[in-house]
């Protein structure tokens, strides 16, 4: 837990871990879909086996990646596997219509949009391993009176929460005092 208080505006800020916060393969508006057979991992899926999945998804169609599993403070990820390094334990995959929405491309996808994608699936499974971590945070600015003036629930990442939160208390602070100056 993080606590900062100003003593000339009276203002406390207060940070903490999110005891339970949403997961952001339901909550957000992923890009791609995370398929796994690891219990615990990825988003739910109707595919009994990898064969069934490779089966039925049309790689002319789709943008796929393969999964490995990777560890964090002792708890399962999911990274993009480059080469042949460690088994393949799912897919990271997006339809080209949806990516094309996405990046504003009307023709074809190419080179520059395939990084763009891969780097926003990078951003995706950040946040995911963020919240398998349990390093989702949430952090309320009150008044000196108690009253909660600023709240924000479900930040991803330990140094991203510090982030917001700093600049939403400083910002408080700056307008109390330009408020009472």
């Amino acid at each position: 837990m993080l606590q900062m208080v100003d003593k000339d505006t009276g203002l406390t800020m207060m940070m903490e871990v999110q005891s339970k916060p949403r997961n952001p393969r339901l909550a957000e508006n992923n890009l791609f879909q995370l398929v796994t057979w690891t219990r615990g991992l990825g988003d739910t899926h109707t595919w009994r086996t990898r064969e069934s999945f490779l089966s039925s998804i049309k790689t002319q169609d789709h943008l796929i990646y393969r999964l490995r599993k990777g560890e964090r403070s002792r708890r399962p990820t999911l990274a993009v596997l480059h080469g042949t390094e460690a088994p393949t334990i799912g897919y990271a995959f997006a339809h080209y219509d949806l990516l094309r929405l996405e990046f504003d491309q009307p023709g074809d996808i190419g080179p520059e949009e395939v990084k763009r994608a891969l780097d926003l699936l990078m951003v995706e499974l950040l946040t995911y391993e963020e919240y398998i971590a349990g390093q989702v945070y949430r952090f309320t600015i009150a008044n000196q009176a108690g009253v909660v003036i600023e709240r924000r629930d479900n930040i991803y990442g330990e140094d991203y929460a510090e982030h917001l939160a700093q600049t939403a208390f400083d910002t408080h602070r700056l307008g109390v005092d330009a408020r009472e100056g």
